[in-house]
């Protein structure tokens, strides 16, 4: 009886403990470019580029097969950074954690992407939250659909 009794508990705790979190339906994984002056990083549509350092702030969301979404989000930071990026993903929302880890500061600035893909999601409506240790976080509701190819600049 005792033993049925803690497993029931055992398992509450659990799901209690799950704070929102969930071990979502669909693969996810994330990585950070670093500093990249590649035109495919820094202007993910393809644009040409006339002056690099007039290119906003961003975040591009465009579908990369069936039910498979890639996000980018492409920021200006010190040249001797490193950015370190992590996901945490809720019911229908997907927070983008990256963190900004510096070393000697140097006199230059260099643009970054953090690339962020999802496979087997299924389409619908999302926010994408994107927070960074700078405080310069950032928020966007989307519709996921087969043919998303949305850019968002700040």
């Amino acid at each position: 009886m005792y033993k049925y009794l803690l497993i029931i508990v055992f398992v509450i705790l659990c799901v209690a403990c799950n704070n929102g979190h969930s071990n979502a339906p669909f693969s996810a994984d994330v990585y950070s470019t670093g500093c990249s002056w590649s035109s495919s990083s820094i202007q993910p549509k393809g644009d040409s580029v006339v002056n690099y350092y007039d290119i906003p702030e961003s975040i591009y969301v465009h579908n990369i097969g069936e039910n498979s979404i890639e996000v980018k989000h492409l920021a200006w930071f010190n040249c001797c950074d490193t950015l370190h990026s992590k996901l945490d993903i809720g019911k229908n929302t997907i927070t983008i954690i990256e963190r900004v880890k510096g070393g000697s500061k140097c006199d230059c600035i260099c643009p970054m992407t953090t690339i962020a893909t999802f496979e087997g999601i299924e389409y619908g409506n999302y926010t994408i939250e994107i927070k960074s240790n700078d405080n310069s976080n950032r928020k966007v509701k989307l519709n996921f659909t087969a043919t998303i190819d949305t850019l968002i600049t700040f």
